[in-house]
């Protein structure tokens, strides 16, 4: 293997901490691991007192992987950063015989059974999966952040929060994220299990320093001095962890904390032609908040990219089919989205199509099973609209103005219709029943139509869309829209279409893969790794980026596009539907960023 000056000069940085700034494909890996071996050749220290620390048990296992094929010797640490915080706990309960217990996965009990505990006995109610996931995203949050419980300003999570640390502290208990406040607590408050690991380790090397969180850095800070032989390999600009703590501030402001600390620049891309690194630097070069560097190719190879503009998911989904088609074999193509919902569309059609795929999703999808099911609710509802059960759950979604003391308070005859109820009450106000009478009319037309013509008559002529919007954040409401009514064109039933939603979302969690050369993947799962061809998807305004209050989420979303502009080696396609349920929306902010560069 070559190397070049500039990892050369990486590789031969001794003593004391120097922070790696390196661009996509530009071989830190490779830097990381000839520097073991450079520490043992010229400093004499022994491969087992390097600790190396990433974020994923995948990079870990990859980089053992690489560093045994260049060296015979097996010693060499690698590790995650949780592994490592999980054995400094391990030590400490062993030396002080306290027994701790790790409350995570499918154990007889875990976090999540206890925080459906606290909520019950809370609210009497139970919590649904959006609960759990607000409530573990925030607390995530808070730990890596290394922030205090009334940092929140919201009383609900900063009750069930003091709950759940109380419960934790009486009864030994820890979760994932404890792990490293627990580790860094022993290690600030325990010297002798500190000098356990200065005695074991006496170099630390840590790759992706851009995912890191302020906690893991300062149980770094600890293990690593007074000498600070801290080695830190990132790129700054491909920082896009900020909801589970990572934050690319500490980096920029690192010579505050180390005051000697040396920077080596590894700035040539090996991965992709000249014209994708051309893009990618042009791109990232918009954000504010980065270390200034120039991307340079080491491919001359001219490839121009290919804006490619389609009316909608169906004709986005043709393209990508075509593309599939030509592909060569020898060849692997990656269609990349921002979004994990993205991935229904292009999975139904592959699997239509018996085509195999890999996915790489961190899947969740809430808010299209929440449509879904009241879409559901709404249409059994048409078939039998005596069942008050059914009315319950869904009136309050269709804007009819009507009180939940008044529902619940309903006295229906056997078989009457709940419609009808209501418009033969006194009670209610004329424009009440004007809606109750729409909702009525709009009913009867659907049990009278096919599903495709029912869902289509649903989203436009009641309220809920409207109330779905105002509830839910970020919700991409047209896309939902769109997707379901692409899928229901195929079923006949509500319950044909729920079973075929089921059984696409069972093959995207499903982590299996095989030796196909196609992958769907969101670009945050896609960062490490390199395609062929990539289709970068659905760049659409409103959802990529997705916008907040903060000038700081714009930046990051787009580090986002950057991390997934440079996954492409040879051919880079961005896609932009023009229509999202037949309304006209806009191309993502960075595609008019890309027009720029031609003017």
């Amino acid at each position: 293997m070559i190397i070049s000056d500039q990892q050369k000069k990486a590789i031969s940085h001794k003593n004391g901490p120097a922070l790696v700034l390196a661009v996509p494909g530009s071989g830190k890996t490779t830097v990381l691991l000839n520097r073991i071996i450079y520490l043992n050749n010229t400093q004499s220290v022994e491969y087992k007192q390097i600790l190396n620390l990433t974020f994923s048990k995948t990079q870990a296992t990859d980089m053992k992987t690489r560093f045994d094929s260049m060296t015979s010797n097996n010693k060499a640490v690698f590790s995650t950063i949780h592994a490592f915080a999980f054995n400094v706990i391990k030590l400490f309960s062993k030396k002080y015989k306290i027994n701790l217990k790790l409350i995570e996965g499918n154990n007889i009990f875990n976090k999540y059974k206890l925080l459906k505990r606290i909520f019950y006995e809370n609210y009497k109610s139970p919590p649904s999966n959006d609960d759990l996931d607000y409530f573990f995203a925030n607390y995530s949050l808070m730990k890596n952040n290394m922030l205090n419980i009334d940092n929140f300003n919201s009383n609900h999570f900063i009750n069930i929060a003091i709950k759940y640390e109380d419960y934790k502290k009486k009864n030994n208990l820890f979760d994932f994220d404890d792990m490293l406040t627990y580790a860094y607590n022993i290690l600030k408050n325990n010297d002798d299990i500190l000098r356990i690991i200065k005695r074991n380790y006496k170099y630390f090397q840590l790759d992706e320093g851009q995912d890191a969180s302020l906690i893991q850095f300062k149980i770094l800070e600890l293990i690593a001095y007074p000498e600070n032989n801290i080695y830190i390999l990132a790129d700054d600009d491909q920082s896009i962890y900020s909801f589970r703590g990572a934050n690319p501030e500490y980096l920029l402001k690192i010579n505050s904390i180390f005051k000697d600390i040396k920077y080596y620049y590894l700035n040539k891309n090996y991965r992709s032609t000249k014209d994708i690194v051309m893009l990618s630097d042009y791109i990232i070069k918009n954000n504010k908040e980065r270390y200034l560097k120039t991307v340079e190719s080491h491919n001359d190879e001219k490839t121009p990219i290919q804006i490619i503009k389609v009316k909608n998911i169906e004709t986005q989904n043709i393209f990508i089919s075509n593309k599939i088609f030509k592909l060569n074999n020898k060849e692997n193509l990656a269609i990349l989205f921002r979004n994990n919902i993205s991935a229904y569309a292009i999975a139904f059609d592959l699997i239509k199509n018996k085509i195999q795929f890999n996915k790489r999703l961190n899947f969740n999808n809430n808010s299209l099973n929440i449509v879904l099911q009241d879409l559901n609710n709404i249409i059994d509802f048409a078939l039998d609209n005596s069942n008050l059960e059914l009315f319950k759950s869904i009136y309050y979604k269709l804007n009819l103005y009507l009180k939940k003391d008044y529902i619940y308070g309903l006295n229906i005859g056997f078989n009457k219709s709940i419609l009808d109820t209501i418009l033969d009450d006194s009670y209610i106000k004329e424009y009440q029943k004007e809606l109750v009478e729409n909702l009525k009319f709009v009913l009867d037309k659907v049990v009278n139509l096919n599903l495709y013509n029912s869902i289509k008559l649903i989203f436009e002529e009641l309220g809920y869309i409207e109330y779905i919007s105002k509830h839910f954040e970020n919700i991409p409401i047209k896309y939902i829209q769109e997707i379901i009514l692409y899928f229901a064109k195929d079923y006949n039933t509500i319950n044909e279409l729920l079973k075929a939603f089921k059984n696409i979302e069972s093959t995207l969690k499903n982590k299996n893969f095989n030796t196909s050369n196609i992958f769907i993947s969101t670009i945050h799962q896609s960062k490490g790794l390199e395609y062929d061809n990539v289709l970068l998807i659905d760049l659409v305004d409103g959802e990529f980026p997705i916008y907040s209050d903060k000038a700081s989420n714009l930046e990051e979303e787009r580090r986002l596009f950057y991390v997934g502009i440079t996954r492409a080696k040879k051919q880079l396609y961005l896609v932009f539907p023009k229509y999202r349920y037949n309304t006209k929306v806009k191309p993502s902010k960075f595609f008019n960023e890309i027009k720029k560069i031609n003017k």
